[in-house]
């Protein structure tokens, strides 16, 4: 079944023949998601590890209080200390009012049963909604500049700490989504010898929709 062609989020003329893909890139291959909220010794342990080479922070605020470590200025400090790109890319952050709209339908309930049960699913077809209209695989865009560039391997970085709580995991999805042959994997403390699973927060962000722009499934039986 072919793509309404308004529905990617590259435009017509950038397409591979009659394919709602992009072609393979020359030398991007590896797509990382990797959360800041760890520690700066266990986040360059992973990105050490896996040869990441540039360090994509997607989060809408990168220098208050509790980032610790990952406020912008030290952030940007510690990834060239190890040889890594660092930069900022505003295209792919969600909307301060798509978040402050989950937060009050979600977060700042009183009780559970007051508790919207899609607000997660919502707030992900939103912020589908946002990366369509903003075309960001288009010609000559930040994101499609690093489908282009010259790094094997990018992360994806915000706060959260398990990547299913996370808009990173969907932007991660979007490469394998549109673009052929990269591979996304979600980096966690697991993939660290010592390293602990993160857990999902609590009350649980449950999917309850398919969102195809990013080819995720509902976690059905999960409510």
């Amino acid at each position: 079944m072919t793509e309404n062609l308004s529905q990617l989020p590259f435009s017509f003329e950038e397409r591979d023949g009659k394919k709602s893909r992009l072609p393979p890139p020359a030398v991007f291959r590896h797509a990382f998601t990797i959360s800041c909220g760890m520690s700066a010794r266990n986040f360059f342990a992973l990105v050490t590890k896996h040869y990441v080479t540039h360090v994509v922070d997607t989060r809408i605020g990168r220098d208050y209080q509790g980032a610790y470590w990952s406020r912008e200025d030290d952030f940007r400090y510690l990834c060239e200390r190890h040889e890594v790109v660092y930069s900022v890319m505003e295209d792919v952050a969600p909307t301060r009012e798509i978040r402050e709209t989950f937060a009050k339908t979600f977060q700042e309930v009183r009780s559970a049963k007051d508790r919207s049960p899609d607000a997660w699913t919502v707030y992900l077809e939103s912020y589908a909604e946002l990366l369509r209209s903003r075309k960001v695989l288009r010609e000559g865009s930040p994101l499609r500049a690093v489908v282009d560039g010259k790094d094997v391997a990018v992360a994806f970085v915000c706060a959260c700490q398990h990547p299913l709580d996370c808009h990173r995991h969907a932007l991660g999805q979007l490469f394998t989504r549109y673009v052929m042959d990269v591979e996304l994997v979600d980096l966690t403390q697991v993939h660290l010898s010592s390293g602990p699973a993160p857990s999902r927060k609590s009350p649980r962000r449950i999917l309850v929709r398919d969102i195809p722009f990013f080819g995720l499934q509902a976690e059905r039986g999960k409510r």
